[in-house]
């Protein structure tokens, strides 16, 4: 019998080892591929770009210019118009390269949400989407719409990897003791949400409400509003630094500029739906 027992324990090990050898190599396999093609993506002159600017990334590399010739606090109207923080974060890559920037964006994207779907995927063994592991891996690594965006300058897929990374804190905290690995868990989702909000500070309400959702999940009135309020706090910290920058450039305690403007597209059969307003 104890023979027995430890030939099923050696299978179940085998069988563990073989199935995260797939959920690793499934993420590594695409970022490779990802490698190849950021090789060939060229500029008009000839020289390698290493990416794709997107549909707003000459506005993203304006901002970025502008905090290259006056620094952080930059009186560039691109910077206050719009979020600054994701032109910000393509500020800080350039002090390893200027000249290839695009490339380390695309990179630093491409291998975040590599490990970001690895992640995800992982933490879904125990639940009822388990049977459906490796097809989930499969679509997040080769869904040409979500995972080549990580090669364009642009938001979206850091932001998508940060979602992947929140989920599956949460997904991993289920059935958890409220120990100290659980609150470094909720700290990480905060931490997470801030740099989701820093990119696009739309996503400030997603974050109130998954901390709101998570925290009725978790017995007792305490940990509950210690849950929703050290997520908040945390994630409110991004926010916080584009106010202040902007408190600072154009006297105004505001996140971007552009929310009045996008509100007065208007509708209709008068309207252009472009940014300059025409009829009621």
């Amino acid at each position: 019998m104890a023979s027995k027992s430890k030939l099923a324990q050696k299978r179940q090990a085998t069988s563990a080892k073989k199935i995260n050898f797939y959920l690793i190599g499934i993420p590594v396999f695409a970022f490779f591929i990802k490698l190849i093609i950021m090789a060939n993506i060229k500029g008009t002159d000839g020289a390698m770009l290493g990416g794709w600017l997107g549909a707003d990334g000459e506005n993203y590399l304006s901002g970025v210019d502008g905090l290259l010739q006056q620094g952080y606090f930059s009186d560039k109207s691109i910077l206050s118009y719009w979020p600054a923080g994701y032109p910000i974060l393509i500020w800080i890559l350039t002090k390893i390269s200027l000249a290839h920037v695009i490339y380390l964006v695309a990179f630093t994207q491409s291998i975040f949400y590599a490990y970001a779907s690895y992640y995800f995927v992982k933490q879904l063994r125990g639940t009822k989407l388990q049977p459906y592991m490796f097809l989930i891996g499969l679509a997040l690594a080769f869904n040409p719409t979500l995972s080549l965006s990580s090669l364009a300058v642009g938001y979206e897929a850091p932001i998508a990897s940060c979602f992947m990374m929140i989920a599956g804190l949460i997904l991993a905290t289920f059935n958890q003791p409220l120990d100290k690995k659980f609150w470094i868990a909720v700290a990480s989702v905060g931490g997470w949400f801030a740099l989701a909000t820093f990119m696009q500070p739309r996503f400030l309400l997603i974050a109130i409400i998954v901390a709101m959702l998570w925290a009725l999940k978790v017995v007792g009135t305490k940990n509950r509003i210690r849950i929703a309020a050290l997520v908040t706090a945390i994630m409110m910290v991004a926010p916080a630094i584009m106010i202040y920058r902007n408190s600072v450039v154009i006297d105004k305690a505001t996140i971007s500029t552009n929310l009045g403007v996008t509100m007065n597209l208007g509708a209709g059969p008068e309207t252009t739906g472009g940014y300059k307003h025409t009829g009621p």
